[in-house]
């Protein structure tokens, strides 16, 4: 038997009724959110669960949108300045990563740029430089003469250069890069790992701007996840 407890003529549920009553909703609202999305972008078709999932990442709650990519991949070199743009309007519980893909000898010379870069404090306009020095100039850096004259360039001499490039940090950095690819099993570039779960990429999904809201959707889908396991 339901207990009503009437005052100034209002009936009113038992406080523990009520709250339980609240997160009904909350749940309910949830999973019809999740429905809405699944509508859009089904698994399968447009992104596909990381095989053995990786959520052990340093950046506390917040959502990581990692980008696998090599700067001798021509895709990745035409998405570069899009999810560029991209990540700049994510919202605060969102980061964007970016990760060298290390899958043989020139792969790895390039990640180690990459790292040494970032290392002697050179930012954006390096990367995107690095870029157009391999995919436009034809320059394949293939040779550390040839990188030690690219980062002359910008200032930094063949002794800091090496020194930085063969420090234990960008080894480390190297090492672990490598070992992420691995554990998502990465098969190409430029892919893009969702809160280390779901994976899509402009060759799952087709298109550029198709692959762009698929990973708006499994962030939201995320957040949805998160929110549910909260509630329940």
């Amino acid at each position: 038997m339901i207990i009503m407890y009437k005052k100034n003529s209002h009936f009113l549920l038992p406080l523990s009724w009520l709250n339980s009553l609240m997160r009904l909703l909350v749940l309910g609202l949830f999973f019809f959110s999740s429905l809405v999305l699944a509508e859009a972008f089904e698994e399968g078709e447009h992104y596909k669960l990381v095989p053995k999932p990786d959520q052990s990442s340093p950046l506390g709650q917040k959502i990581e949108v990692a980008e696998f990519f090599w700067y001798g991949c021509p895709h990745c070199f035409k998405l570069e300045p899009r999810i560029h743009k991209w990540s700049q309007n994510l919202a605060d519980d969102v980061v964007f990563t970016q990760t060298p893909a290390l899958f043989g000898k020139l792969w790895i010379l390039h990640g180690a740029v990459y790292y040494t870069g970032k290392a002697l404090g050179l930012g954006e306009d390096f990367h995107q430089a690095l870029f157009d020095e391999i995919q436009v100039k034809k320059n394949r850096l293939e040779t550390e003469e040839k990188v030690l004259a690219f980062f002359q360039r910008f200032g930094k001499t063949p002794q800091q250069v090496s020194s930085t490039m063969n420090s234990i940090v960008v080894r480390q950095q190297l090492d672990k890069a490598n070992q992420r690819a691995k554990s998502y099993g990465l098969q190409g570039v430029p892919t893009t790992v969702i809160d280390g779960r779901y994976e899509t990429s402009p060759a799952i999904t087709g298109d550029f701007s198709v692959y762009f809201r698929v990973m708006n959707y499994l962030i939201e889908k995320v957040r949805n996840e998160r929110k549910l396991t909260k509630a329940s």
